[in-house]
């Protein structure tokens, strides 16, 4: 058995953009596919492969979705609905997860891959990946085209009670609600055990 080599570099963030899929289609999109396909394995023309992840996962973290494209030059938005969860694990992406799977998957078939809802859990069910585990605290939409419209916000206080703001205007929501919107920006937080 040869030993496998990870040359790393690390860099310091404060936020981390998701593209959205290239191909616009049917596929559903969700906050765990985009974050499988910005940690998967990227095959650059040397022969060598690259691979973001996520070496020591922050108190606090922001997913910008990257909606704009540009179509012939010009810019545009793109509006495809993204789905979130409310508690988020991360430790599918982490550095020691990633390269646990890829030590085990040396020599056996390559391209394998988790499924997109593997890291989405619903309130109450039991969570046993400690310190990568996240809850939902905001969520920025924008409504309008690329160049106007307007940012709102889904904000949950500390009671757990969430709120829709617009400007001056302040307004509590059930969590459906929150679900509803279609994120440009959200805002997750470690959970404390």
């Amino acid at each position: 058995s040869s030993d496998l080599v990870f040359p790393v570099s690390s860099n310091y963030f404060n936020n981390v953009t998701l593209s959205l899929p290239s191909v616009k289609g049917s596929r559903r999109i969700t906050l765990a596919g985009l974050l499988e396909s910005f940690t998967s394995r990227e095959e650059l023309d040397s022969g060598l492969s690259k691979q973001t992840c996520f070496a020591k996962l922050p108190a606090c973290v922001c997913f910008h979705i990257q909606r704009t494209a540009f179509d012939g030059g010009f810019p545009s938005k793109r509006s495809e609905r993204v789905f979130f969860p409310q508690i988020l694990d991360m430790s599918p992406f982490s550095y020691g997860s990633l390269r646990a799977r890829e030590s085990s998957s040396h020599n056996s078939t390559r391209g394998n891959s988790m499924p997109p809802e593997a890291v989405i859990r619903s309130p109450g069910s039991e969570v046993k990946s400690k310190g990568a585990i996240y809850l939902l605290k905001a969520v920025i939409q924008h409504a309008g085209a690329i160049n106007s419209g307007h940012y709102v916000t889904y904000r949950v206080n500390a009671g757990g009670r969430w709120f829709f703001t617009s400007d001056l205007y302040v307004e509590e929501v059930d969590f459906a609600s929150v679900l509803d919107a279609n994120p440009y920006m959200l805002f997750y937080e470690k959970e404390i055990v």
